[in-house]
């Protein structure tokens, strides 16, 4: 299963959890990110070089009205610096509460037109929006064997499938079934969007 760029944040702003390619595509470390707000971590602008990651983000301020929430792209910089054009697709995990949420953010790098280079009108307008995000109704707590959980822990700390398989002296292939158990029990389409939904049950 090849995973994607991804964080998640919960309704403050803070980060929860960041996986390996996060860190791969943004250069940022999930030890130095975790706990931090989002939008000190990601500092992102829209195409018209406008400030878009602020504490109250938009994202956050639709699920504040209930209304559906949008993908959109951001130039971010890099750790190093090093601005990259990212797509963002946002899925909500509803939490025990309507104020209670986890945000996962999905990220897709996408061509910077380069130094020069023409840019036409239609292309500096934000790309047409994604299909919009309700929030999860609750669901039933499912039923996650140790070995499943004890998966899940390591994989909110960032670790691959094949670092999670080198930590459990498992193979690879192991790993990925008891992932692919884990994503049908929780009904989640992503290691971090499994991960997210545990937390929010308090199932790790």
């Amino acid at each position: 299963m090849s995973a994607e760029p991804a964080f998640a944040s919960d309704e403050d702003g803070r980060i929860l959890l960041w996986n390996a390619e996060a860190t791969r595509l943004l250069g940022h470390e999930a030890a130095d990110v975790i706990g931090r707000p989002c939008s000190e971590v990601i500092q992102g602008e829209d195409l018209f070089g406008n400030r878009y990651c602020v504490e109250r983000c938009n994202p956050r301020q639709m699920l504040a009205r209930h209304g559906p929430v949008h993908g959109f792209e951001l130039d971010v910089p890099t750790a190093s610096g090093q601005p990259v054009r990212v797509a963002f697709s946002i899925i909500v995990v509803q939490g025990p509460s309507p104020s209670a949420y986890t945000i996962v953010h999905l990220m897709r790098p996408i061509a910077r037109p380069q130094a020069g280079e023409h840019v036409a009108e239609a292309d500096r307008t934000i790309s047409p929006p994604l299909d919009p995000v309700e929030p999860a109704p609750e669901r039933i707590k499912p039923s996650l064997s140790k070995r499943e959980i004890e998966i899940l822990r390591l994989a909110s700390d960032g670790r691959s499938t094949a670092q999670i398989a080198t930590g459990l002296s498992l193979s690879a292939a192991t790993v990925r079934t008891h992932v692919q158990n884990i994503l049908r029990k929780l009904d989640a389409h992503s290691k971090l969007e499994a991960v997210a939904i545990a937390r929010r049950q308090r199932l790790l």
